[in-house]
C-alpha cells in the first residue's frame, strides 16, 4: 500500500511538471531557469577498473541457497540440547544405563520381583510378552506345591503397567489368566493401556479340577499395544495343550503349545519377555525358535529349576549347531 502511494505521488508530480513546461515561454534564460528539476535520476554505477585499465564486473549479491533437508531439525535439536542440557543429558544417560542393564538380562532368568526388574528396562524394548502369571486363586497341587502371590492382587496393576511400558509400540502380548478373576485382570490390562484383540482357549485331554464341570482347558488373552500388523497366517483361537507332567512347576505349560505363539508374533532374533517365568517354558520356546528372551521368577526353587532347564536347552542348541557345522556331505 505504501509503495502504491509513492508511485501515485510521483505520477502526479511528473504530470504537474509537464503542464507547467507547456505553459512556460520557450527559449531564453528565463525559460531555462523556470524549468522544474528532475526528481528521479537513475544512478549508474561505473564498472570497477584495475590499475592497468581492466574493467571488473559489478558485484552481484550472493544467492541464498536453500537450507539442506534436516539441517533445521538438527540445528533445533542442538539448540534444544544446549538450552536444556541437564535434563536431556540425564534422560540419555538413564536410557543408556537401562539398555546396559537389559543386555545383562538377555537369555537369562533373573530371580526377583518382576516389577522392580522391568523398571530397570528401557521403554519400548521388547518385541513380545508371553507369560503365565498367578491366577489369584491360592492354588495348591496334589503334592502341596503353591505359587507365590497367588492369593493377593496388589502386584497385578503395577506389573501390567511395567509390562505395557517395556513392550514396543504396535506389538502384542499373550497372557494367561484365571477365569474366576477375569474382572481383576481386565481392569489391570485396560488401565495399563492394553487392548484385547483375541482370546485363546487351550484344550486339554485331562481334567485339572472337577466341580460343577470338568475343567479341561486353559485360557489366555491376546493384548495389543497400538495397532500391530496382522500375521500372515493367523493361528486358530482353540489349540491343543498336551500334558507337561508338571515336574518343574505346579502349573507348568508345555513348550509345544507356546512355540506356535512365538513363531506367529515374532521374527527370528527378536526379544521375548516373561515376567512370571515359572518353569521357563516360554524361554525354552523362544530359544528353540531362534528368538532371545528375558525372564523373571520370584520363587527361589522354581528359579533354580528353570535355570537348570534352560542350561540344558542351551547345550542342546549348541550341540545341534556343532553337528550341523561338521556334517560330511554325501554323494548323490
Amino acid at each position: 500500500m505504501l509503495a502504491r502511494r509513492r508511485i501515485s505521488c510521483v505520477l502526479r508530480t511528473l504530470s504537474g511538471t509537464a503542464r507547467e513546461r507547456q505553459a512556460a515561454p520557450s527559449g531564453g534564460q528565463d525559460s531555462a531557469s523556470s524549468a522544474e528539476p528532475i526528481y528521479f535520476q537513475p544512478v549508474e554505477r561505473a564498472p570497477r577498473q584495475t590499475p592497468c585499465g581492466f574493467r571488473l564486473p559489478l558485484k552481484v549479491p550472493p544467492k541464498k541457497h536453500p537450507v539442506p533437508l534436516g539441517a533445521a531439525i538438527s540445528r533445533a535439536l542442538r539448540e534444544c540440547v544446549l538450552r536444556d542440557h541437564s535434563g536431556t543429558t540425564k534422560e540419555i544417560k538413564v536410557m543408556q544405563a537401562q539398555t546396559t542393564v537389559q543386555n545383562q538380562f538377555i537369555n537369562t532368568i533373573t530371580q526377583g520381583d518382576c516389577i522392580q526388574v522391568m523398571r530397570q528396562m528401557p521403554a519400548n524394548s521388547v518385541d513380545f510378552i508371553l507369560t503365565d502369571p498367578p491366577y489369584l486363586v491360592n492354588y495348591r497341587d496334589r503334592d502341596g506345591r503353591t505359587i507365590q502371590n497367588d492369593s493377593k492382587a496388589g502386584w497385578l496393576k503395577p506389573a501390567m503397567r511395567e509390562a505395557y511400558r517395556v513392550l514396543k509400540q504396535n506389538r502384542v502380548a499373550v497372557m494367561f489368566y484365571g477365569w474366576t478373576k477375569v474382572d481383576a485382570f481386565f481392569e489391570a490390562w485396560k488401565q495399563a493401556g492394553f487392548q484385547p484383540v483375541g482370546h485363546i482357549v487351550f484344550r486339554k485331554k485331562y481334567s485339572s479340577k472337577s466341580r460343577f464341570l470338568s475343567y479341561q482347558h486353559e485360557q489366555a488373552y491376546l493384548l495389543a499395544k497400538g495397532r500391530p500388523p496382522l500375521p500372515r497366517q493367523p493361528l486358530a483361537d482353540v489349540m491343543d495343550m498336551p500334558y507337561s507332567g508338571n515336574k518343574l512347576h505346579p502349573t507348568q505349560k508345555p513348550v509345544e503349545a507356546l512355540a506356535p505363539l512365538v513363531r506367529s508374533f515374532t521374527l527370528p532374533g527378536e526379544l521375548v519377555l516373561d515376567p512370571f517365568a515359572g518353569s521357563g517354558s516360554s524361554c525354552a520356546a523362544a530359544l528353540l525358535t531362534g528368538r532371545r528372551y528375558i525372564a523373571v521368577e520370584l520363587d527361589a526353587e522354581y528359579f533354580h529349576q528353570a535355570s537348570a532347564r534352560l542350561e540344558r536347552v542351551h547345550a542342546r542348541i549348541a550341540a545341534r549347531k556343532w553337528s550341523t557345522q561338521f556334517l560330511i556331505p554325501t554323494m548323490r
